[in-house]
């Protein structure tokens, strides 16, 4: 095989530069049980690595405009209109220096990132690598909290209910929450919830290196039982919810026999309604804890009223809880990102945002459904359910369009699924397949 045509399976520089930012989002994102930063200046180290090292990456940039690509386009279209929509909505919100601030905080990194996925020449590498990283990451989260769990000792600090363990000057604690003996772990996230979602995420990826043997079976089935443990101790209902759909999702769109794929998600739903079903006849604590919406009717209320006296401006981008929130008494985050998004921009802002996510899946699935190459469908599918499930998840948190790392791996999916390298389409795997042939 001739060496540039080996070369062009390593990673880009692009590929590399988004390994870089989404790694080191992860790292920086960890938290002391106090919900504080682990690392100093966290917010300015993480934005200064994005940009650092996008504009490193982009200063070759290659946007390749072919017929291929068009979706690439329109995607990147609806995603300067969100931003457009969001700096304008500074003009008429209350808070105008807090809506500018945060909307450049939320779409420049998810621009950079998702022009990076475009210019990218070796998607598939690149997307083999990001999924081996996080796996890795999540796993790592999963062992400290699962271990604390067995063998930390509890104390309450700041009011808080925390696991430690110490060795020495080097010592490890997570937040708890919830009622003994039903205590949620965190590990280094501060917060349960945060956990389940990148558990979520991790599972798929997990599920996905497994199955196209990019890391070994009894690897892949260890890191699974221990994700799954970890998640199970979050009790995260969301969480929960949420990792069984991209699992079954994955499972159902990489089925080949129709007949079998419609059994798998009738066998689904009936296990998902038994699960609640128990929860339902069960006359306990855990059942009434596991519908409390915690809060969430009530914030829900007063933002369904604030998107009915303003439904086409909003209140401004990222400021619904100094706009709508703050003044019911509320400290909390939203918990929906759909409903922040109706409130803070509007209908046409949301709509813009839906049509967003479900072109992209659209698709996404529709050029699934020409690959058949093995390989290249367990990746579509794994982006697919990942993308699929975070659309619920975010029905009762409110983690996209927030600054941090969700929101670039969102925008990171979005353009990594419908890349034509990813479905051999592009020009790298057009030539690929010739030199194959010749070599023949």
């Amino acid at each position: 095989m001739p060496r540039f045509l080996a070369s062009s399976r390593r990673v880009s520089l692009e590929g590399f530069a988004l390994f870089v930012i989404f790694m080191g989002t992860c790292v920086l994102s960890l938290r002391s049980p106090s919900r504080a930063y682990l690392i100093p200046y966290t917010p300015y180290i993480m934005l200064a690595l994005q940009l650092g090292a996008s504009f490193v990456a982009l200063g070759g940039l290659r946007l390749r405009l072919g017929k291929t690509y068009k979706p690439m386009m329109m995607i990147l279209s609806l995603l300067v209109f969100l931003t457009i929509l969001s700096l304008g909505s500074a003009s008429w919100s209350l808070y105008p220096e807090l809506v500018i601030q945060r909307s450049l905080l939320v779409f420049v990194p998810l621009l950079l990132v998702f022009l990076l996925t475009w210019s990218d020449p070796n998607p598939r590498t690149t997307f083999v690598l990001v999924s081996r990283g996080l796996v890795l990451f999540v796993s790592l989260l999963s062992a400290v909290g699962v271990f604390l769990y067995f063998f930390g000792t509890q104390g309450w600090v700041d009011g808080a209910r925390v696991q430690v363990f110490s060795i020495g000057p080097i010592s490890l604690a997570q937040r708890l929450m919830g009622v003994p003996p039903f205590l949620r772990i965190s590990s280094l996230t501060g917060n349960p919830n945060t956990l389940a979602l990148w558990l979520a995420v991790s599972l798929v990826l997990t599920i996905y290196l497994l199955h196209s043997r990019r890391i070994s079976r009894s690897l892949g089935i260890l890191v699974l039982a221990l994700q799954g443990l970890a998640l199970l101790f979050t009790f995260s209902r969301t969480g929960i919810i949420t990792s069984f759909i991209g699992v079954a999702a994955y499972s159902f769109w990489m089925g080949r026999n129709v007949a079998l794929r419609r059994k798998q998600l009738v066998s689904g739903v009936v296990l998902l309604v038994l699960a609640i079903g128990v929860f339902v006849a069960r006359n306990t604590s855990v059942a009434s804890s596991f519908f409390d919406l915690n809060l969430r009717n009530e914030i829900w209320t007063h933002l369904f009223d604030s998107f009915r006296e303003k439904p086409i401006r909003g209140v401004g981008f990222g400021v619904s809880s100094e706009a709508v929130l703050a003044p019911n008494g509320i400290k909390v985050a939203g918990h929906n990102a759909h409903l922040l998004i109706l409130v803070e921009i509007g209908l046409p802002g949301y709509l813009a945002f839906l049509v967003t996510w479900l072109m992209g899946l659209t698709i996404i699935r529709r050029r699934a459904r020409k690959v058949y190459v093995l390989e290249q469908r367990m990746a579509l599918a794994g982006i697919s359910a990942i993308l699929a499930s975070l659309l619920i998840h975010q029905l009762a948190e409110g983690s996209l369009l927030r600054y941090g790392f969700i929101t670039i791996y969102w925008g990171y999916l979005l353009g990594v699924g419908i890349h034509p390298e990813m479905q051999g389409n592009g020009p790298v795997a057009s030539l690929e397949a010739n030199l194959s042939l010749n070599d023949r």
